[in-house]
C-alpha cells in the first residue's frame, strides 16, 4: 500500500515538473536541442521542480530559463561554438584515429542536421520562438 501512495506521489510530482517545464517555458520550440544535451534538460527540470516547490520565485526562475534556453538554442552562434567543441571531443574520443578534418566536418553536419530538424519540428507544429513569462500563467 505504501509502495503504490509513493509511486502515486511520484507521478504526480513528475507531471508537475513536466507540466511547469512545458507551459511555462520556450522547452517545445527547442525541444530536439534539449534531447541532444540530457544535460541542460536535467537543469531546466531541476529548476521546474524548485519553482513548483516554491524553492525559487518566479522572477528568478524566468532568469534562470532565459539563461539556460540561450545555451540550449543551437540557432544562436554561441551556442553552436558549444556544441561543436562538445561533439569535436565526443568524436575524437569515439575515434581517435580519425582525421581533424573528418572530426570537424562531421560535427559540423550533425549541427546542421538538428538545427533543420528543430525547425522543420517548429514549422510542423506552427511553434514560433517565444518566452513565456510564468507571470503570465499565474492565477
Amino acid at each position: 500500500m505504501n509502495t503504490l501512495n509513493t509511486s502515486s506521489v511520484l507521478t504526480s510530482a513528475v507531471r508537475s515538473i513536466a507540466s511547469t517545464r512545458h507551459n511555462y517555458t520556450a522547452y517545445d520550440c527547442y525541444d530536439s536541442f534539449f534531447r541532444n544535451r540530457p544535460d541542460l534538460r536535467s537543469q531546466l527540470n531541476g529548476m521546474c521542480d524548485a519553482l513548483v516547490y516554491n524553492e525559487i520565485s518566479r522572477d528568478e526562475f524566468d532568469l534562470r530559463v532565459e539563461r539556460l534556453m540561450s545555451r540550449a538554442n543551437l540557432n544562436k552562434r554561441s551556442s553552436q561554438a558549444e556544441f561543436m567543441e562538445l561533439r569535436t571531443q565526443q568524436l575524437r574520443f569515439i575515434h581517435p584515429d580519425a582525421s581533424n578534418s573528418w572530426i570537424k566536418k562531421t560535427a559540423q553536419a550533425e549541427l546542421d542536421k538538428l538545427i533543420l530538424y528543430q525547425n522543420r519540428r517548429n514549422v510542423r507544429r506552427n511553434i514560433t520562438t517565444r518566452r513565456h513569462s510564468f507571470s503570465e500563467y499565474a492565477e
